[in-house]
């Protein structure tokens, strides 16, 4: 049937074909159902590109629905993963995806599987769209100093620059940055610290920003708070369509520090006298007050004198709900900041008096769809009702009692045991709240079977109805790494980069079709390699510029396919930083290892080496590992006259030295690392010198930009979902995310009156004969395969329907439908979605 419905798509007749089996199907004529879900979900890109061309697929289904192997182990993919082969929009890293049905924002964080994710509920519940493996949200934290000294001997410092230069060196001491958000509040994960602290996200936050000055202790006084030491910020969306972009926040701090008197002292001259000494066990509290957007907040911080909560480093998680989350940077102290708003936010009233249907609505259950004795598990709630005031009841079956049952949007307060009220919905939710429900299983419960939870919409006409169901199953034994990973171990590695968890986790990705090389410029972030560690067996230093990531994971990918072996699991070097240096032989001071863009396979590992003239050809038993990078794009380089380079890689693209280090690295650093080269002056260039590169604009591939730090809080662009909880997202017209890579996961769950069905994915129709999970929250799965309800062409690969205003072929029949009714089961508004799922026109 799909390859029936494929070929008479492709020869123009498939808009009268599909019709008549669609009027057939909602006819009860029996017929089956892949033409209907093959017509319901459109690939979730814009029909046409920037340019308004006509984008007819490119791209390739990367991961299936299925089972996948890695060594020993088994993990379910529960959607898919869509990719551009040559790394361009759609579905390259960067690029923009978009919502592929009318629907509503339901939840914005972080899996550990998916990576950074948004879930959207299509309009009566139909469809629950998960889009993962996105880019984060951005928040930097600048420390600055000045040298405020009575003597006039350091002109230079006196204006305000970077905390980290002399005489501006912190020295022993260290700053704590602290940050608190509200209780449902995002994840924070620091990448980088210095006198420039980068902070990565999960979801948009109203959060304080905080910094606690410590006291130098190298006979200068200082550091003296210069600005508030407590800074509130929301992430806000700004623009729309192609210019939908979320704005990082960066805020800025202040101080000063006073030298001592230089000897022998002139004429006395006072000085700022230090803060006072806080005696073990007692506390000092200071009170910042300022307005902010019309309404007053409050903060205070306190500084204790002993350190009762240890403080995070580069590569820690910390989830600051209610209470703060204490990274330490720079100067030593503690703080804990609390904050309150003196009024609430206004919602608007959503009132249709004219309509008196029922509430929808749809429960997604927050992960695994099972639940074992003595456990927890919670669900996410929209409910859309088109009259105000609602209330909303929850209740579990007689063992599985509800723990928490709380309104993330709307004007909403609870009125008893698992009950709600809601007066009103956002204005821009089109009538949808957004709830959180919580629920555990009894300690002695029966371990068969499935629990549901019920949950009750009603307004003043009518009741809505919608459930959740959760598998029953022995208490787990946990398996899995949890988010965020753990910190390994220093490596010892002989490099200048700390140790850095994956923050991520990307499994490798077997691709299609291996990438063209290209040549191209355009700003790359250096990611980490999954799964992969160093000669130490931590990973500091295992990282690479995207593309080439994601080709080594290619390349990784088809090494253990076709030996059963994983050499690549460890390396013996990968990235290197601009100011990396050694006296080693071999170790060039202009190496491809510092543009993100080389690797140095596990000297230990048993390779069969065979030499070709000055280089090196690799085998694992009778498989040419060497033949497999170079056909995905890397190179080998000759001996050098003082070492063999027999492990060395490079995947250069074409690109020179140059433009690649400028692809991954501030120019800041550049200059300070290279002042003997004009990085001013590198453009984008190929290995022939006169070969210069214009690229091509691409409004759909998101490059973050910097806050200017101009004054104490300041905002860019960046890359993180451009949506809210509870915000309203129109059909391939507003976007969800942009792509961080390798690949966008899409994952699909179809809702009801009675629930998703969850799927036992551990017999051995479904194994293959791959090994049984030992954990048994891995057999279960409320996803459907979204191939199951996407276009595909004659020969199996994705197909992009055409946009409204192409008469030439449609998929509901060939008569041109009415523009706003296009494709999209539920309608919001918007130039494409419309009708109900293969509604009539």
């Amino acid at each position: 049937m799909h390859k029936e419905t494929s070929s008479a798509i492709t020869t123009g007749v498939a808009g009268f074909i599909v019709g008549l089996l669609l009027i057939c199907v909602f006819l009860g004529g029996g017929l089956d159902s892949s033409p209907l879900q093959q017509s319901v979900i459109p690939w979730p890109s814009r029909p046409t590109g920037p340019d308004g061309s006509f984008r007819e697929s490119g791209w390739v289904v990367s991961r299936g629905f299925g089972w996948e192997s890695y060594g020993e182990s088994s993990v379910f993919h529960d959607g898919l993963g869509i990719v551009h082969p040559n790394g361009a929009c759609p579905f390259g890293p960067g690029c923009e995806t978009v919502a592929a049905t009318d629907g509503i924002i339901a939840y914005i964080g972080m899996d550990e599987r998916h990576g950074q994710t948004v879930l959207v509920v299509n309009g009566e519940g139909q469809y629950e769209m998960l889009y993962g493996r996105l880019e984060s949200y951005r928040h930097y934290v600048l420390l600055e100093g000045r040298v405020d000294d009575p003597y006039g001997r350091y002109p230079e410092w006196s204006g305000y620059a970077p905390i980290g230069e002399d005489p501006l060196i912190p020295g022993a001491e260290s700053a704590d940055i602290s940050i608190v958000c509200g209780e449902f509040g995002p994840t924070f994960t620091l990448l980088e610290e210095g006198a420039r602290s980068v902070f990565v996200y999960d979801a948009p936050g109203d959060c304080v920003t905080s910094v606690t000055w410590g006291v130098r202790t190298d006979g200068w006084s200082g550091w003296h708070a210069e600005s508030p030491t407590s800074v509130r910020w929301s992430t806000e969306v700004a623009g729309e369509g192609w210019n939908a972009r979320a704005m990082d926040v960066g805020v800025r701090f202040r101080a000063s520090v006073v030298p001592p008197p230089p000897p022998p002292p002139p004429t006395p001259t006072p000085v700022s006298p230090a803060p006072p000494v806080i005696p073990s066990g007692e506390s000092a509290i200071r009170t910042v007050a300022f307005s902010s957007g019309g309404q007053d907040r409050w903060f205070s911080t306190n500084w204790r004198g002993a350190d009762e909560t240890p403080a995070l480093r580069v590569g820690d998680s910390c989830r600051p709900a209610n209470m703060p989350c204490r990274w330490r940077v720079a100067l030593r102290s503690d703080e804990t900041v609390h904050w309150r708003e003196a009024s609430s936010a206004s919602f608007a009233h959503v009132q249709s008096d004219a309509n008196d249907a029922p509430p929808s609505v749809v429960i997604s259950i927050d992960g695994n769809p099972s639940i074992g004795p003595g456990e927890s598990n919670s669900a996410t709630v929209v409910v859309t009702s088109p009259r105000y005031p609602i209330t909303v009841h929850a209740h579990g079956d007689a063992d599985l009692k509800l723990t928490t049952f709380v309104a993330l949007t709307g004007q909403c307060t609870a009125s008893g045991a698992g009950t709600i009220r809601c007066r009103s919905a956002p204005s821009e939710s089109y009538g949808s709240v957004v709830l959180r429900v919580v629920v555990r299983l009894d300690a002695q419960a029966s371990t068969t079977g499935v629990r549901h939870v019920q949950i009750e919409a009603t307004h003043a006409s009518a009741t809505g109805r919608g459930s959740a169901t959760f598998a029953l199953r022995p208490r787990a034994t946990p398996t899995l790494a949890p988010y965020p990973p753990p910190r390994p171990s220093p490596s010892g590695s002989g490099n200048d980069l700390p140790d850095e968890p994956v923050v991520v986790e990307i499994r490798p990705t077997p691709i299609a079709s291996p990438p063209g090389n290209r040549v191209d410029c355009a700003p790359q972030q250096l990611v980490p390699l999954p799964g992969v560690v160093n000669p130490s067996g931590g990973t500091g230093n295992m990282k690479l510029a995207q593309r080439a990531a994601l080709s080594f994971q290619r390349v990784r990918n088809e090494i253990i396919a076709r030996t059963g072996k994983d050499p690549l699991e460890r390396l013996a070097d990968a990235l290197r930083s601009p100011e990396f240096r050694s006296s080693k032989p071999g170790v060039a001071r202009y190496s491809w290892h510092m543009t993100g863009r080389a690797i140095d396979v596990d000297l230990g590992y048993p390779w069969r080496r065979v030499r070709e003239g000055s280089k090196w050809r690799l085998y694992v038993d009778h498989v040419d590992v060497t033949e497999i990078f170079e056909r995905h794009g890397w190179r080998r380089i000759p001996d050098r006259r003082d070492s063999p380079e027999w492990w060395h890689y490079e995947f250069t693209e074409g690109l020179s030295w140059r433009a690649a280090m400028r692809q991954v690295w501030p120019l800041a650093r550049l200059q300070s690392a290279f002042p003997e080269i004009a990085w001013n002056t590198v453009g984008c260039v190929a290995h022939e010198p006169d070969s210069s590169i214009v690229l091509a604009p691409a409004p759909d591939r998101c490059v973050p930009a910097q806050p200017s730090f101009a004054s104490d809080i300041s905002t860019a662009p960046g890359c993180g979902p451009p949506v809210k909880v509870g915000m309203r997202v129109r059909q391939l017209t507003d976007a969800v995310g942009f792509i961080a890579g390798p690949d966008l996961f899409f994952g699909l769950r179809t809702s009801g009156v009675s629930g998703s069905d969850v799927l036992n994915v551990c017999s051995d129709r479904w194994l293959a004969g791959l090994p049984h999970p030992s954990d048994q929250r891995m057999c279960w799965t409320s996803m459907a395969n979204p191939a199951e309800f996407m276009t595909f062409d004659a020969d199996g690969f994705p197909r992009q329907l055409p946009p409204p205003d192409r008469t030439d072929e449609y998929v509901f029949g060939p008569e041109r439908p009415p523009s706003g009714l296009y494709w999209s089961p539920n309608t919001i508004d918007g130039p494409y979605g419309g009708g109900r799922s293969g509604g009539s026109w």
